[in-house]
């Protein structure tokens, strides 16, 4: 047995449903004994449906012309329609027009089985044709004032129309797949348009280091690097190598490598930067994380003249080592032993250059010196003669005075002259009186000769002297350009 207000199964013998509390007694029995246990069927008079409710509606098809009764109300539908609805507006319904109910019942009753008494009629009612039963849910609906308005015009008996679900989820799906279509499609146009296409591969590249005395003392070696990645992506990057020839990472593509300064050294030195650059080519084959070694990739360093470093490369290779983690202490002594060792071969190479300058210069006045003793050499020597103060005859050459000053020796003589000593002998024409100008030189020589007596050197100012005082005295002069070479005094 079942409650006839909530549905739900009653035991023998309760007065009162357990579910809902409603009390158990009447025809219902009749009614509920015939019903199927898994589904609450309430009927309602024609034209008295309440609207649909958020509960669902359930429809039993009956043969054409057939009736059922619940609670003592014969219900029948032209259409072989039997509508049944949720017990809670069933029993809403009941208790507010019980009159209309039982007035539908007297007209319903003659009209469908008027030879069956009314136990018998609501049996066969609620006993589903065989062939022809099937239940139908109806979608639930959410019902409006104008709903129940049109469902009350629509004619006694017929059900409320089920009204489709909401299409708002739907929309809004249609919408955010619309989104994500525009956002792929802008970020194709970026990435194929604007960006170049970033390459993963990413390479190890290693050189080889050839530099004098370079080990893992010395802070690293600061390139830049240069050039064209194969998605076609302008590349230019700074790295630092060890002397192991690591430190820099590219992906495929053209490079030319350049160092920028030298490495900070412990023995107080630097390199020379190389003025050329290396160039060479990664292929796309190598693969991500390989380490490729540049073929023909040597960096070749050579030590830099100390006293030629600038301060501008001597800082230009600190600030590098710091930049590339260096130790910042050990930087500081590299420093100032590469300062000291620089100004100490400055100050030796200026000391060197002053003393080769001086040797120069003494060279240059030796070779002056030669070339002018050579030149001097060539010139002819020529012997003058005359006889001081005591002319015998008008033809006679004569030294009238004879004086020394400085270098220049001065002679007022009319001088008899020959190209060697010999030739003296032969001369007997005088030269015209007039002043003659001779260059005394260190080599200049002045000798007293006469008699049995080996000549003796004498100063060539008591030559002079001797020629200013006495008479008869003879004068000769060896001289080779304007240059004296000898004076010889002869009693």
């Amino acid at each position: 047995m079942y409650c006839k207000n909530c549905g739900k199964r009653v035991n023998e013998g309760e007065r009162f449903c357990a579910s809902c509390g409603a009390p158990v007694a009447g025809d219902s029995a009749d009614v509920t004994a015939h019903l199927d246990p898994d589904e609450t069927v309430i009927a309602y008079p024609e034209g008295t449906a309440p609207a649909s409710t958020d509960e669902t509606d359930i429809i039993y098809h009956a043969a054409p012309g057939s009736a059922a009764r619940l609670d003592d109300t014969l219900i029948t539908h032209s259409d072989d329609t039997l509508l049944v609805s949720s017990p809670v507006a069933s029993e809403a319904s009941a208790d507010a027009a019980p009159d209309d109910v039982a007035a539908h019942e007297a007209d319903a009753a003659p009209q469908s089985l008027e030879s069956e008494d009314e136990d018998e009629v609501g049996d066969a009612a609620f006993a589903p044709k065989e062939g022809n039963y099937m239940p139908t849910v109806a979608i639930p609906t959410v019902s409006s004032a104008n709903d129940e308005t049109t469902d009350a015009s629509d004619g006694a008996g017929k059900p409320p129309s089920a009204k489709p679900k909401a299409r708002k989820p739907l929309i809004i799906g249609i919408v955010i797949a619309a989104i994500a279509v525009v956002a792929v499609l802008l970020g194709v146009f970026v990435s194929g348009n604007l960006v170049p296409a970033p390459t993963s591969t990413v390479v190890n590249v290693r050189f080889s280091i050839d530099a004098p005395g370079y080990d893992s003392s010395d802070s690293a070696l600061p390139v830049e690097v240069t050039g064209t990645t194969s998605g076609g992506s302008a590349y230019d990057q700074d790295f630092f190598i060890d002397p192991g020839g690591n430190g820099v990472e590219l992906a495929p593509g053209s490079y030319s490598l350049a160092v920028k300064a030298s490495p900070l050294l412990d023995d107080g030195n630097l390199y020379t930067v190389p003025s050329s650059g290396l160039s060479f080519e990664i292929p796309q084959a190598v693969q991500d994380g390989a380490t490729f070694e540049v073929p023909n990739g040597t960096i070749s360093l050579s030590y830099a003249s100390p006293a030629d470093i600038t301060d501008a490369q001597i800082d230009s290779s600190y600030d590098m080592a710091i930049t590339s983690g260096f130790d910042k202490a050990t930087a500081d002594a590299y420093k100032k032993a590469l300062v000291k060792n620089r100004d100490e071969a400055v100050a030796a190479k200026k000391a060197a250059d002053e003393k080769a300058a001086a040797q120069a210069a003494q060279q240059a006045a030796a070779a002056e010196a030669a070339k002018k003793a050579a030149e001097e050499a060539a010139k002819p020597v020529t012997w003058y003669r005359a006889t001081a103060h005591a002319p015998s005859r008008a033809d006679e050459a004569v030294i009238y005075s004879l004086s020394a000053s400085g270098n220049t020796l001065t002679a007022d003589a009319a001088f008899e002259d020959a190209a060697s000593y010999e030739g003296l002998a032969n001369v007997k024409a005088p030269q015209a009186r007039k002043t003659y100008s001779f260059t005394l030189t260190k080599d200049t020589k002045c000798y007293s000769v006469g008699g049995e007596g080996a000549p003796q050197q004498i100063s060539i100012d008591q030559v002079a002297q001797a020629v200013s005082s006495q008479s008869g005295l003879g004068v000769i002069i060896e001289v080779r350009g304007d240059n004296v070479l000898e004076v010889r005094l002869a009693s």
